[in-house]
Formats: C-alpha cells, structure tokens, sequence
C-alpha cells in the first residue's frame, strides 16, 4: 500500500505542477487580466465612437452619429472663415436644441468616458415649456458631450467597487438581489482558479479508475464533472441571491465539495 502511495504521488507531480501553472493563470487573468481588457476595451469604444464623429463631419451631408443627434457642415473649404456646423440635439424630449457655431473641433475625454464636439462662436436655440416662446443663448464655446453609454459601441457595464457593494447591501439590509451576486462574483475570482488546481488533482484519480473502462468512460467521467460543478454553481447563486446563502459560502461551496471528493478518491486509489 505504502508503494502504491509512493507511485501515485510521483504520479502526480508533474500534474501538480501543472495544475499550479494552470491557477497561477486564472488568477492574473481574473485579478489584472480581465480589468485591463475592460479598460482597452473602453479606450477601442471610446476611438471608434470619435472616427464615427469625424465622419459625421463630411461636408454637405446630413449624418447622425449617436441617436438623437444630426449634424450638418455646408460645403466649403475646411480653411474658410465662413464654415459653419449646424446640430439638431434632441436627446431631451422636453429640451430639443439648434446649434449654430462658425468653428468646430472633435476632443475625447478618456476619464469621463465621452467624446465631445467643441462648438466655437455660436447660438444655441433652444423652446422653453411655453409653445409660444423661443430663446437663444450666444457662446464663445461649448463642449457638446457625446457618452459613450448613449452610441451603438457602449463597452461592458463597470463592476462597482467592494465598498460600494457592501455599502448597497446594507442599505437593503443585505438583501439586494443584485448586489449579493456581484458580492459573489467578487469571491469567485478566486474562487474560479482555486477550481482549476482541484480539477487538475483530481484528474489523477479519475484518470487512473477509468483505464478500466477505456477511453470513453474517462470522458464520459469528466463531462459529468463538469455538469455537476457547473449546476452546484447554479444552485449556490440561486441560494445567494434569495439570501438563503451567504455570498462567501455560495462561492466556495462547489469547490469544497470537490475537494473531498478528490482527497477521498486519492485515497481510495492509493489503497489499492
């Protein structure tokens, strides 16, 4: 038995390295990989939302480059000082504008997430409540922001913060459905690794009890893995959200089992 202990764990070290390799990856992919690719991910929308401004900008065409928002430049050289731009912005229903500026220029603002068309010696005219009434308000300049959350490329909705999810959960008393299962997703970002190094052990035990029923059986085996790891995520979430299940528990719970299982298995092998 003791020999048979002894194979199995030079069995399993060139896996355990492995499967270390394998969580070392997980968590710089989960701790800095995914919210570098969000940031860049933002930064491509942000780019993409001012290449479609400045094509919106084609002389002698009516072009709307967010919902909600026309724009006209009257044909003439870019250099001559009678070039005007005209906006039509109706984003607010009960505050629709006219714009008129001599001068114009495309600016981004990467830390509030906007593209912006600053509008140089113009008039903004604009209906007050009364259908009877017009005003108009003469500028030097006006920055016309265009969020990145009002175009058709909006990047993915930002993670709150920890604080600010643990601020929301006890002001509902820790009963924020949504709340909680950020709380949770927060958790599983360890959570999520820590699964990988447990599925890469208990490989070794699945892989050694399933040489008797061949190739088939072993993959038949690791698919039913998988689908039961997956539903008791399932089930832990849904358990978080009707707060029958602190969010902590919920995250950890799937993996706790499976550890069990594979030190149980470990040992059942070793025995033989």
């Amino acid at each position: 038995m003791q020999t048979a202990g002894l194979s199995l764990f030079r069995l399993a070290r060139p896996v355990l390295l492995f499967a270390l390799l394998v969580f070392g990856l997980t968590v710089w992919l989960a701790q800095w990989g995914q919210p570098w690719s969000s940031t860049n991910l933002k930064k491509v929308a942000l780019n993409l939302l001012r290449d479609q401004l400045v094509l919106a900008l084609d002389r002698g065409t009516f072009n709307e480059p967010i919902p909600k928002i026309m724009i006209y430049v009257p044909d003439g050289t870019p250099d001559q000082a009678t070039t005007r731009i005209f906006v039509s912005d109706e984003r607010k229903a009960d505050d629709p504008r006219i714009i008129v500026a001599q001068h114009y220029e495309v600016i981004m603002d990467t830390s509030a997430d906007q593209v912006a068309l600053r509008l140089q010696h113009g008039v903004i005219h604009s209906r007050p409540n009364q259908a009877d009434q017009y005003e108009h308000v003469s500028f030097v300049s006006y920055d016309l922001k265009l969020p990145l959350n009002q175009s058709g490329y909006s990047a993915t909705e930002e993670r709150p913060s920890y604080d600010a999810i643990i601020g929301q959960l006890a002001q509902s008393q820790w009963r924020d459905p949504s709340a909680l299962r950020r709380l949770m997703e927060y958790y599983k970002d360890l959570a999520f690794p820590t699964a990988s190094l447990i599925f890469c052990l208990l490989g070794i035990p699945v892989g050694i009890a399933s040489k008797r029923s061949g190739r088939i059986g072993g993959f038949a085996v690791g698919v039913l893995v998988v689908i039961i790891y997956y539903m008791l995520n399932i089930a832990c979430e849904f358990l978080v959200t009707t707060a029958s299940l602190p969010p902590f528990a919920g995250a950890w719970i799937p993996n706790g089992l499976f550890a069990v299982t594979t030190v149980v298995w470990f040992s059942i092998v070793s025995r033989r």
